[in-house]
């Protein structure tokens, strides 16, 4: 069972606090919420890679992602 603290257990005026928490970076890294951290000076770079991703999809998404060798 996991000591981590759950939704349920949290009084509505701590809700703010734990929702920070939930979305600090570092928070969710740990945990495999997210995949990269793009810094601003990538944005444009990392978005049209998604684009050029996305546009190169033929169909559902099944298993783990990997980009075409193509793109």
């Amino acid at each position: 069972m996991s000591n981590e603290v759950q939704l349920r257990d949290i009084e509505p005026s701590d809700l703010p606090i734990f929702y920070e928490h939930q979305l600090d970076a570092q928070f969710a890294g740990a945990r495999g919420y997210i995949d990269a951290i793009v810094y601003p000076e990538e944005t444009r770079d990392v978005l049209a890679l998604a684009l050029r991703a996305a546009m190169h999809n033929r169909g559902p998404h099944l298993g783990p992602f990997v980009l075409p060798e193509s793109v």
